[in-house]
Parts: structure tokens; sequence; C-alpha cells
């Protein structure tokens, strides 16, 4: 009080059960205190009453009365503060003192208010869940505030939301050996679990790793690089679970540097060793080493096998095995050898060749009659103790005629012969020479081969005995094949029949023969020893003709003999209309035929077209030699082409031709220059297919050359064209045919002169230097026979003709004594 003595004051602290006045004697520097111990908190309400002289006093005072929050815990059952859980945690919240306590639970981490309420007691659960972290993993911090009014204390509180550990697979290594160097796959999968720290323990090696977040799968290569066995121990785990996977490897080297010695060639009742032999270099451990020998005999194709332990083979050491009980028989033996540990090989095959000795005799008649030249000789096996024989490859030398024939088998009573024919009567020398991959045997007798009914054994030259050696003949021509069959005086009265056998060979494989069923008729048969062909009667295509020859009369007098005959397609023959150089004006248009003058010989195709391809070369004629295009001409149709001409020779014009896959060609006449050459090139083809089976296709084709020569007047239309043998003549005796036309020559009035020029086959600079036929003659007709083998040219001038004497070709094929013509 700031004025008065002798106050008086009465308190009420609103406690009923101490309610009460309290005198207090208050001076203004002496304030009056009186003190009231509260027994219950909460709010109270403090009334003073005062009074001094006839003056009052009201005053009153809110106060709140409690105990400060002390002895605060927060954590699980074990008072921890970081509490991992998978789906929920239980905390714990308690105080020891502490009066109207409000709890305040909130997410530091998301900024959320979990829980706002006042503490009833002084222990407090409370159950946190995913759903309060949005049911996502991770770690949160909760913020747990206690207060009252006298004081507020906070605790903090650490939650880790994660995944079990669990369903795990392991998908990496599954074998429990591996090879120095190698890649060990370590990996796994998982059904769930996050935040997880992988540790994989190899023998003292630790890998560790941690995963953030969800791991479903998981992979570690790691390589081996050292040998030994390992325990591998892959260790899951987080703060809510753990998981353990244990395995053992060994780590060893493939198997290397082992070989094999061993004989591959060996006679019946040899020792027979084999051995494996690891060499110095070789690396080491490799595992368990063991080897498996498997034997496949391959005439009999029984079979055996055998394991061997090699476990105890070290670089630079080595381990016999005997196997002579596995080669007791003769034969070719198939060899396989595995060397492999647990898990990796290495293999060697070879080929055992077991043979007997060389016991043998020759087998043949010592004395032979011409009419059964055709024999059987051979070698037979003499002791039946070295039978059989395999691969016996036999020589038969007859006089200098060698025949070699190799004998896969060859046992004891029975021969291994070929058939030979003897050529001709005499004393022959039978050499035979037999032979094994160890051995070597010969012998020789002496055969006699005498004349009995037939003083010849062929009846047609060897020359074509074999299909890739045939008598070529064309099928357009009248084609006669005679035999020569010369009978002895002692057969000579014999009747006699003959009988020929006609086969068509398949084009792919010589050795099949389709006997064809004309001449299979005794109506058709010739009856003699010649055999005639039509024109155009045979297919094209290979042939065989076989010739039977028998005496009726004599026992055992027949002869077979045989021939191969190819009948041929001649070549087409290509020309062009008005020879191989013609002038022409510059007044109008060239046109070049090829198609009026190119021939089809054989007539069963004419009516399929010709293809014509053309090209074309352009010279000035003043910077050529006058016989320049002669020669160029010669060389093209020579036996060894100069394509220069053609290629290279003046500048290309085939731009200028119009049509160049047609038989006739126009070139315009604002085209051509005069005083130039236009040499036109012209190939004629055809593709024809026989209706054999398998067909036969023949592709021929022909090429034709005319030289051009543009000038400003207008020049005689002369030209030469070939009529017969055009191409190279066979022989000298064929007859080449060519004849002159001009359009605008009169007849009666007009003299031929023809000159022929030699050209040698080797192409010349100078036309000039070739030699001419120094026979020549003057012929005075329009066609002109030459008979001769030599390539020639032809040239003609006008003069008078008498008539030329015509000349057959001779008859193709064989005559007694006749070669092919």
């Amino acid at each position: 009080m700031s004025l008065g003595t002798n106050i008086t004051c009465i308190t009420d602290p609103s406690d009923t059960s101490e309610k009460g006045k309290m005198w207090l004697e208050l001076t203004f520097s002496n304030p009056g205190c009186v003190t009231y111990d509260y027994t219950m908190s909460g709010y109270k309400t403090v009334h003073l009453y005062c009074i001094y002289d006839d003056n009052w006093y009201y005053d009153k005072q809110t106060v709140y009365v409690g105990e400060e929050i002390t002895a605060v815990k927060v954590g699980d059952a074990n008072d921890n503060t970081f509490i991992p859980m998978t789906s929920s945690a239980d905390i714990f919240v308690s105080y020891e003192n502490g009066s109207d306590v409000t709890l305040e639970i909130e997410s530091n981490t998301t900024g959320v208010s979990l829980l706002r309420e006042n503490m009833t007691s002084t222990n407090h659960t409370f159950t946190i869940t995913a759903s309060d972290f949005g049911n996502s993993y991770g770690q949160f911090a909760l913020r747990f505030s206690l207060s009252n009014i006298l004081n507020t204390v906070e605790k903090w509180v650490v939650i880790l939301y994660e995944e079990e550990i669990s369903g795990f697979t392991f998908t990496g290594a599954t074998v429990p050996i591996v090879h120095v160097g190698d890649n060990i796959p370590l990996s796994f999968t998982l059904t769930s679990g996050t935040d997880v720290v992988i540790t994989i323990d190899i023998g003292t090696i630790s890998l560790i790793e941690k995963c953030d977040g969800e791991l479903r799968s998981h992979s570690l290569p790691y390589t081996a690089n050292e040998t030994g066995t390992y325990p591998v121990t892959i260790t899951l785990s987080n703060f809510v679970s753990m998981f353990n996977h244990s395995f053992d490897i060994t780590v060893q080297y493939p198997v290397n540097n082992i070989t094999i010695t061993r004989t591959e060639v060996m006679m019946v009742g040899d020792s027979n060793p084999m051995t494996f032999v690891m060499d110095a270099i070789a690396m080491i451990p490799m595992g368990a080493i063991n080897a498996k020998l498997s034997i496949l005999e391959n005439y009999t194709q029984t079979s055996q096998t055998q394991d061997y332990d090699l476990t105890t083979l070290n670089p630079g050491g080595n381990q016999p095995e005997n196997v002579d009980s596995y080669y007791t028989a003769p034969g070719y033996y198939l060899v396989h050898a595995m060397i492999y540990s647990e898990i990796h090989n290495i293999n060697y095959t070879w080929l055992k060749i077991v043979e007997h000795e060389l016991d043998l005799d020759i087998v043949a008649m010592l004395s032979v009659p011409l009419s059964k030249a055709e024999q059987e000789i051979g070698v037979t096996i003499v002791d039946p103790a070295k039978s059989p024989l395999y691969k016996l490859n036999c020589s038969f030398d007859i006089d200098g005629d060698v025949v070699n024939h190799t004998f896969d088998s060859v046992a004891h009573g029975s021969n291994a012969t070929i058939t030979y024919f003897y050529p001709g009567d005499g004393n022959k020398t039978l050499t035979v020479t037999c032979q094994n991959n160890l051995r070597t045997w010969q012998s020789s007798v002496y055969v006699d081969v005498y004349t009995d009914c037939f003083e010849s054994t062929q009846l047609f030259d060897s020359v074509y005995k074999t299909a890739n050696t045939p008598l070529k003949v064309y099928v357009t021509d009248v084609t006669q094949i005679t035999g020569k069959v010369v009978v002895s005086d002692k057969c000579k009265n014999s009747s006699r029949t003959y009988w020929w056998d006609f086969y068509d060979v398949d084009r792919t494989d010589k050795t099949t023969l389709t006997l064809m069923g004309y001449y299979n008729n005794s109506q058709n048969q010739p009856a003699g020893i010649t055999i005639t062909f039509a024109e155009e009667a045979i297919e094209p295509g290979l042939k065989k003709l076989s010739l039977t020859a028998n005496l009726t009369e004599a026992e055992g007098a027949v002869l077979i003999d045989h021939i191969f005959v190819y009948f041929q397609v001649p070549t087409i023959f290509a020309a062009i209309k008005g020879g191989s150089q013609r002038l022409i004006s510059n007044q109008a248009a060239l046109e070049v035929d090829a198609e009026s003058l190119s021939k089809e010989p054989y007539n069963k195709v004419k009516n399929i077209p010709f293809g014509f391809s053309w090209s074309c070369r352009t010279i000035i004629h003043s910077t050529i030699n006058e016989n320049d295009i002669s020669v160029g001409i010669a060389r093209l149709k020579s036996t060894n082409p100069d394509l220069s001409f053609q290629t290279s020779y003046g500048a290309d014009c085939t731009g200028l031709i119009q049509n160049p896959s047609s038989g006739k060609i126009t070139l315009n006449q604002g085209d051509l220059t005069p005083d130039y050459w236009y040499i036109f090139f012209v190939n004629v083809s055809k593709t024809i297919t026989t209706t054999s089976t398998p067909p036969l296709t023949i592709s021929r084709d022909d090429n034709a050359v005319q030289a051009v020569r543009v000038v400003s007047y207008e020049p005689p239309n002369v030209g030469i064209r070939c009529l017969r043998n055009c191409r190279e003549k066979v022989t000298r005796d064929t007859l080449v045919t060519v004849d002159v036309t001009c359009d605008s020559c009169q007849a009666g009035s007009t003299l031929y002169q023809w000159e022929i020029t030699k050209f040698i086959p080797a192409p010349v600079n100078d036309f000039q230097s070739l030699p001419t036929v120094t026979e020549s003659q003057v012929i005075v007709t329009e066609t002109v026979g030459i008979q001769n083998q030599d390539k020639t040219g032809t040239k003609a001038n006008k003069q008078k003709a008498p008539p030329y004497e015509k000349k057959r070709t001779p008859d193709m094929g064989m005559r007694p004594g006749a070669q092919e013509e």
C-alpha cells in the first residue's frame, strides 16, 4: 500500500479446505507476504481484502498451481530412439512429474501432426503405422512434445520403415567347379526387401554393396583368378531382416597339354603301346583327370570302350597303357580318345590300321583263246590265317598296259579279280603288284593268248572306247559306223550273225546307260557290220554302240566290242548380205542384213528364231592401208581370234544402230559420213533343249563381219557369200563352196576372176606380205569349190566361167582301218 498504516488484510486462496483469514501488517517499505501450500494443482483465484481506517481495498489474481514435467522418456520398449519397422511400431512415452500434460507428435519429415492430446497418466503407448508416412519406405523423424503451463519437454525418435527380405532365389553359378579366368555370376532375385546391404564373402575376400530402395534382383560378376576351393556366402541384411546363402566353388585349370602317343599302323600280333603324356608346361590343378577310349571296327561295326584313371599324371610325366587286346583282328578301327575333367575335355581321333602279312597268288588263265579274250585276272589269299585283307591296292601290268584297282576286302576262298580284255594274241607277261600300308607283294606269270577264230579282239578303234573320247558326228549327216571283224582261217567258213545294241548315255552320270528300244528289235537290226543313221534321225547327245559278232558254227566264237559316239548339232552359220566388204552410196540409208543369209543347218529347230547382237566401229578411209580391213577380218576369224579389231579399232559407232537386237539394222543417211568405213559385227545365237531325260541344253552362236565404205557415187553391188563348210574345216578332203553376187552386173557379159590368199595362223601386220596360192588359176564361174585345210580369204573379179565338178564329202564314222574324218 502506498499510504496507510495499521492496515489489516484478509486473503482467501479460494481453496475451500484452507479458506481463512490472514492478518498482515503492511508498511510502505516492507510488503507483507503470506505463504500457502496448495495441495491440488490447477488454476486458483486468490482474493485480497484490506482495510485501514475507514478505507478498504479489494483485489484478486488467478494463479496456476502445478508441477513441472520431469524425467521424460520416449522410445521403444528398450528406450531406443532409432526404431526400425515393417508395418507398425509401438512408441512408449513416460514422465515422472508433471501436471496437466499435453502430448503432441509431429513428423518432422512430412510436416504432419500425428497426435495432440492431454495425457491422463504418466505412461502412454503410441502405435505408428505405414500409413502415417504415406506408405513410403524410408527414414522419418518424429518430434514428441510434452508441455504444460510450467514447461515444455521435446524428444526425438527416428523411424526406419523397411521391407523384410524374402523370396530369395539364387540364379548365379549353378556348377560347383569353374576354370581360372571364368566369370562367376553371383546373381539372385528377391520377392521383397528394401535398403539391402549385400555382403559376399569368397574365401578371404569380402565384397560389400548397399542397394537403396526396393531390391528385386542383383548380379555381381566375379572373375576366378586363383585355383582352390572356396566357401561363398551371400549375406543380405537391412534393419528389419537378414538372409544368408552359402555354397562352395572350386577353381581349376582346363584340361591342357596332355597328348597321346600311339602306333597307327600295325601288323596283327604286334605289340601296341599307347601312352598318355603330360607336357612339363601343363598348368595344374585340372581337377580329376580321366580318359575314355572308344574303338569302332569299321568292317564288323563292333565297338568297345575303356576308361583310364589319370589322376596321378603330373607335368613332365607319362602313363603307358597296353591296348593289344583291342586289335586282335585285321581291319580299320576308328579310335576316339577323350581326356576329361569334371567340366572340360579334349579329344583325339585317329584311324588305326591293323593288317595281315601278304601271302598271295595270281589268279589267271594261262592259256586264253582270242574268242575269250575278256578274262578275269586277280589274286587270292594262300594262307587262311592271313585272311582277310582290307584296302588292298593292286597293279596289273600286262606287257606295259597297267590297270590299277583297289579291293576293299579280300577273304580266303574267294578271288579278288578285275575284267581284262587281251587286245591280241601272243605270249603276255602278267605282273601283279599288291600292297597295303606295311607290305608289298609282287609276282609274274606268262599268259599265252592264241588265235582261235578271231585274229583281233577289237571291232572298233580303241580311241573311242571311253565316254570321254567319243567319236563325234553331226546329227545332220548320214552317219555310217562299221565294225572291223577279222576271222581266222580255221573259222572263216562259219556262218555269222551280228547284233547291235544302242544306248543313251546319261549326261550327268556316264555310267548310267538306257537301252534304246528301236534297235532292240530284230526287224530293225542292220544284220551286218555297218549301222547307218539317217539325217537328223538321232537326237543330240552321247550314245554307246555295242556290236556282238557271233560265229554260229564255232563253239564259243562270240566277240563283243563297243564304241562311244557323240551326236552333235552343227553350228549355226552367221552371214551378212553383201559379203565381208562392200561400197554404198551416201545418197540413201544403209541397211545391214544378217537375217537373210544366216542359216540353221539343223532342220528340227529351224522354227526357233535366232538372237542377234550388233556392234559397230568406224574409221576414216584415208588413215588406213587398203588391206587393213581384210587383215582385221582374217584375224578375227582365225583359230586364235584377235578381238582388238572388234573392240578398239577406230571409234565406236554402236549408238547409231537403232535396234541392235534385230536381224536387220538400218543407219539413217544423215548418220553416214563419206569416205568412212563402218565395220559391223553381229553375233547370231540360238539355244535349244532336247527331249531326253534329263534334257540337254545346247547353246550355239556364230559371228559375222561386214565392212561398209560410204562413197559419194553409186557403186556396183557386189558381194561374196559362203555356201558350204564356211567355218574351220575338219579335214583336208572336205569341200568349201562360196559364190559371188552382183545385183548391178549384166547377165552373160560378166567375167569372174577368183583370187585366193592364204593366211598363216599368227596375225601379221602387213597384208601384202601374206603368201598367195601359186597354183591359182582363172576360174570363170560364179561359184568356186576349194579343197584345202588351210584358212583362206577369197576375192572375186569378173570373168567367164566353165562349170566346176562337185565332190561328195566322205562318210563320217569308223570303217576298217579308218580314223575319224
